[in-house]
């Protein structure tokens, strides 16, 4: 077991310390309480201390990690039965020799190899501690595996994410600045407002991207941004809806979280050739629930490139709403003939 589970170092072995004096405590008020021999019991369980302490951590520090994490269940039962025998053997002797004729002389004359008092070591005096040790240990460990996998489930996440943006930007840019390069030829007017929205739109991808979230009505600005870009390309021929209701105000949620959906719709759906294209999308707010719905016709000439339900930014976007909104989401995709369609809620 990983030494960061139960360390005795720092803080830590006040734990350790507080623990056995609980035990000791508990024992002494439990077992001295039957016969009124509370003192009796204090000193029993201090003599019996060294031997439960090295019985513990021997087992947290050797078997439970050379054996139980590694899943070699029988060599540790062997291993861990032989050490409470053994310790069960030198807590018989200590008894025999100090604690028997001056606190339990009705037990003197007993033989010492009596196996009622060997197994009543091994499997009440020891055992009890090391069972609960070994409980709170693995409860640590276990704790500590999912925290570093949670963080590794993150990284791995950011790294799929940064692809993602690094996928879309070229894309993107390359679209936008193509119409900049023919506005400027044609030495259009809508060139400087072009400029200067694409400034505003590379100043989001790199700055406001990179916060864990930002504020709902600054992401919308920058889906409209990224939609009157798109719209110098296809001009006319495309008609876009694009409805927001509800509570907005103050709402927060994640960077680019919406963006990968609107992309998808210019760049599988439609297509420079075609005529009559659409998009419509709903976003609205209602009782805390984020609802988002973007629906795209589908070019038929494009029909094997339209977006797959199990494409990589797709995986992405659902690994992160899985990591940020666990059981608070649902996701669903529907494909047809003319039409592709995203609709996704979030309980923020």
């Amino acid at each position: 077991m990983p030494q960061e589970n139960l360390p005795i170092s720092g803080k830590k072995w006040w734990y350790h310390i507080a623990f056995w004096i609980f035990w000791i405590a508990m024992n002494t008020l439990f077992l001295g309480s039957a016969e009124d021999t509370y003192k009796r019991q204090f000193i029993t369980e201090i003599y019996e201390l060294p031997e439960k302490v090295f019985v513990v951590y021997l087992n947290l520090y050797w078997l439970v990690p050379r054996y139980l994490l590694r899943k070699k269940y029988f060599k540790y039962g062997i291993l861990l039965f032989l050490l409470l025998f053994c310790m069960s053997l030198v807590m018989r002797a200590i008894y025999v020799k100090f604690l028997a004729l001056q606190y339990y002389p009705e037990t003197a004359g007993l033989p010492f190899f009596q196996a009622y008092r060997l197994f009543k070591y091994i499997f009440y005096n020891l055992n009890a501690v090391v069972f609960i040790t070994t409980g709170i240990s693995l409860f640590y460990h276990l704790r500590h595996e999912q925290q570093m996998n949670n963080e590794l489930a993150q990284q791995n996440l950011r790294t799929e994410l940064y692809y993602l943006k690094s996928q879309l930007h070229p894309h993107f840019l390359f679209n936008t600045l193509n119409n900049l390069y023919s506005l400027s030829l044609k030495k259009s007017d809508n060139a400087a407002p072009i400029v200067l929205k694409l400034s505003e739109l590379m100043s989001y991808m790199l700055y406001d991207s990179q916060k864990d979230v930002i504020d709902l009505q600054k992401d919308i600005k920058y889906i409209k941004g990224y939609i009157e870009l798109e719209k110098i390309r296809y001009g006319e021929r495309i008609s876009i809806s694009f409805n927001e209701s509800g509570d907005l105000e103050g709402k927060r949620i994640p960077p680019l979280l919406m963006l990968p959906f609107v992309e998808n719709a210019f760049k599988h759906g439609l297509c420079e050739d075609t005529e009559n294209v659409w998009i419509t999308i709903d976003l609205k707010v209602k009782q805390g629930v984020f609802y988002f719905k973007i629906r795209n016709s589908v070019n038929p000439l494009l029909s094997n490139d339209k977006p797959d339900p199990h494409g990589v930014g797709l995986q992405i976007l659902k690994k992160r709403l899985e990591l940020l909104y666990p059981s608070a989401y649902s996701f669903e995709i529907r494909k047809d003939i003319d039409f592709f369609e995203v609709d996704l809620k979030i309980k923020l």
